[in-house]
């Protein structure tokens, strides 16, 4: 599992602050979510694949969000819990990790994407 927590700067913030909480907590729900998107498509991408039904059963799990930061996680449906054992290995088996992989190389671009959505959901002129 891969996770991702954004947290806006002050000017971000200034204006969350300003919103209805709910209509807050939608716009960092939207963020985490379009950051989250980029980091499930490099996972399905580099997944092990022989029938395709893992990278199609990766999903965003919605975590804790406020009106100031909004957590998700990446992850895999509970159908294709065989997941975790390509993840992180078995006894029997090598880990053939694609979620860590895909955070990783893709953790900036997803950060980026948030933040961009956030700026357009905040300032739709500018």
């Amino acid at each position: 599992m891969a996770s991702i927590t954004v947290q806006g700067s002050e000017d971000i913030l200034r204006e969350l602050r300003r919103m209805e909480s709910e209509l807050a907590r939608g716009v960092m729900r939207d963020a985490a979510m379009s950051g989250a998107g980029i980091i499930k498509e490099a996972a399905g991408q580099n997944v092990p694949r022989r029938t395709g039904f893992l990278s199609r059963n990766i999903v965003i799990k919605k975590g804790t969000i406020t009106g100031e930061s909004a957590t998700v996680s990446i992850g895999w449906h509970n159908r294709a819990f065989y997941g975790k054992f390509s993840e992180y290995g078995t006894r029997n088996m090598r880990a053939r990790p694609f979620m860590q992989p895909a955070a990783d190389k893709q953790g900036d671009k997803a950060q980026n994407a948030a933040l961009d959505t956030l700026r357009r959901k905040l300032w739709p002129g500018g």
